[in-house]
């Protein structure tokens, strides 16, 4: 394994890692350990994107991170898992969301708890979860066991970063919102010995069926959001639903509002991207060429796929070059959750070119001050800069909003590895700081900070 070094911090290990995968997937009965307790930089399980996916009878121990879900995900069975020895056992970010925020939508019913378990001790800075980057636990509310600490995690939990009272697990309703919901007794045991609802977890109950489509109409509607990316949140929220749907077919019979949403976006950019990626995958370059000089970009997201989609083609006819692969490596670097769900295949056909294993780093610390996940809590980046042009010589201005006149930044170069090249103060004038570096030729990180801690940063190309 090839770790992508974190440039803020540790880098990451990863015992199972799933994305993108669009139906009936499972991660069930894995014993996972770091070496050390409380292993910093090391997650046991980390999903992303997933559809249909049972997570079921596994054990984690000596992570940072036990169980991690992020973005929108249809989990269908969240249960039987054993956690402890780690800084954040079951663990909900980068706006996770695995139920409908609808009190009546829980993981688990009142007479099937999830029976995850969190065993040995759990005393700060150590809790038994965690809801970060604009996560919520209620998107993920679960039917636990009250009368057993090691099956409750009710009062040893952690949100910074959270959106709105009641973000965290609790018995008691924060503000109205009840988050763990009392279940019967059933003693806990791994329950994939049978079939239906009891076995692989592939086959949906009818409540299964029910907190999953809940949870696709409320993507579909653009219900979680950000400000500043509004048009790139929409179009992933979109983007996940329709490819789920598309992948599991048999979810639109159960909801009108999924059918209708299902026929209004065949028209739409998604569907174009869509049907330029099946081309490529069906053998048919000459059809996903003419798609793609048709297809214009309007915004992040669709510039990613359509960028990866050219870099896919050129594989394909083996005329893959130097600039590809930059293109691609640069993709890979994003982050999931503001650049697209194309991240996750652009590492993926990273690591078939290079015949590697590398774990990609989620570039998404520019979002890290996000509050809010609701149109009620809308979410507030605290620095906003602009950098320009891009791609450059070396010459460069970066422009911070609302900054005061002769305001000290520092601005921070890194290269694509981590290294620090560069760090120097400069002065704000009209809202503008002009930078001249040498550089070669290649991609860079710009980090500009302020004093009282904000920051932005942005991918640059240098190119003579």
């Amino acid at each position: 394994m090839v770790n992508e070094p974190n440039t803020f911090g540790t880098p990451t290990q990863i015992g199972i890692k799933a994305s993108q995968l669009l139906s009936n997937s499972d991660i069930n009965q894995n014993n996972i350990s770091g070496a050390t307790s409380y292993s910093a930089g090391v997650k046991a399980v980390s999903t992303s994107a997933n559809a249909l996916m049972a997570v079921r009878c596994n054990t984690t121990a000596y992570t940072a991170r036990g169980l991690e879900f992020n973005g929108i995900q249809t989990i269908t069975m969240l249960e039987d898992n054993t956690m402890s020895n780690q800084t954040y056992g079951l663990v909900l970010d980068n706006s996770a969301k695995l139920t409908s925020t609808l009190s009546t939508f829980v993981m688990g019913t009142s007479t099937r708890p999830t029976n995850n378990v969190w065993l040995n001790s759990w005393t700060v800075p150590n809790y038994k979860t965690l809801t970060t980057g604009g996560s919520s636990a209620q998107n993920g509310k679960l039917y636990v066991r009250y009368s057993s600490a090691t099956l409750d995690p009710d009062g040893s939990g952690n949100n910074f970063g959270g959106t709105i009272p009641g973000d965290n697990y609790y018995h008691t309703p924060v503000s109205g919102t009840l988050t763990l919901l009392s279940s019967s007794n059933v003693s806990p045991s791994c329950r994939i010995s049978g079939g239906g609802d009891g076995g692989s977890g592939r086959m949906m109950s009818d409540s299964t069926n029910e907190h999953i489509i809940a949870l696709l109409e409320q993507s579909a509607t653009d219900s979680t959001i950000f400000n500043e990316l509004s048009n790139e949140g929409g179009f992933i929220n979109k983007n996940t639903v329709f490819r789920t749907l598309k992948a599991n077919t048999g979810l639109l019979s159960n909801s009108s509002y999924l059918n209708n949403f299902y026929n209004s976006i065949q028209n739409t950019s998604v569907k174009q991207l869509f049907d330029i990626e099946e081309a490529i995958a069906n053998g048919n370059l000459i059809l996903a060429n003419s798609y793609l000089s048709n297809f214009t970009p309007s915004n992040l997201v669709e510039t990613n796929y359509k960028n990866f989609y050219l870099v896919c083609l050129n594989v394909k006819d083996s005329t893959f070059s130097s600039a590809d692969s930059l293109t691609l490596e640069n993709i890979a670097k994003s982050c999931p959750y503001t650049s697209g769900n194309v991240v996750h295949q652009a590492r993926s056909l990273y690591n078939i070119l290079y015949k590697t294993y590398k774990t990609f780093y989620d570039d998404c610390q520019s979002l890290a001050s996000r509050k809010g996940s609701t149109p009620k809590n809308n979410i507030q980046i605290k620095l906003k800069t602009e950098l320009y042009p891009n791609p450059n010589n070396g010459n460069f201005t970066i422009r911070i909003n609302n900054a005061k006149e002769k305001q000290s930044v520092e601005i921070s170069i890194f290269d694509m590895n981590g290294k620090l090249l560069i760090r120097e103060d400069k002065t704000v004038t009209n809202s503008e700081v002009n930078l001249s570096q040498l550089l070669l030729n290649g991609a860079y990180t710009v980090k500009i900070k302020l004093a009282d801690g904000t920051y932005d940063q942005h991918k640059i190309i240098i190119n003579k």
